[in-house]
């Protein structure tokens, strides 16, 4: 089984970077709201949750039926939490990999990179 998993307060808890941060609820309600937007993504028929479901989920389903997982976006937050509902680590990313995500989307790895990219106004400037 792949358990999909619609974290939009991923960039808030990369930005924090601290594995316990709790996100506003405002952000969690917007995921919780929005998780049926994996269901578009990937077929009608996959296990969509919110980051914060998934200890309900957890209740009544088997963690080692778990195959894969598939969040809308990896930080250490969503990590620790399946880990506490006893999601095995060896389907999970590496907290090194983890901490490369968070690198690579810092605005100091990111904000040079912007400096040489091309930025199209029109269907014709793309064209050229």
């Amino acid at each position: 089984m792949i358990l999909y998993i619609f974290n939009p307060e991923h960039d808030l808890c990369l930005a924090n970077g601290d594995r316990n941060f709790v996100p506003p609820a405002s952000a969690l309600r917007f995921a919780h709201d929005g998780k049926d937007v994996m269901r578009l993504i990937y077929g009608g028929e996959a296990e969509a949750l919110a980051a914060d479901d998934v200890a309900l989920w957890t209740e009544s389903h088997n963690v080692h039926s778990i195959d894969s997982v598939v969040p809308w976006g990896w930080d250490s937050h969503l990590k620790h939490l399946l880990v506490k509902q006893g999601v095995p680590e060896t389907i999970l990313p590496d907290d090194n990999w983890i901490d490369h995500v968070r690198m690579m989307q810092h605005r100091s790895f990111v904000v040079p990179i912007q400096e040489h990219a091309c930025v199209a106004d029109s269907v014709e400037s793309v064209q050229r």
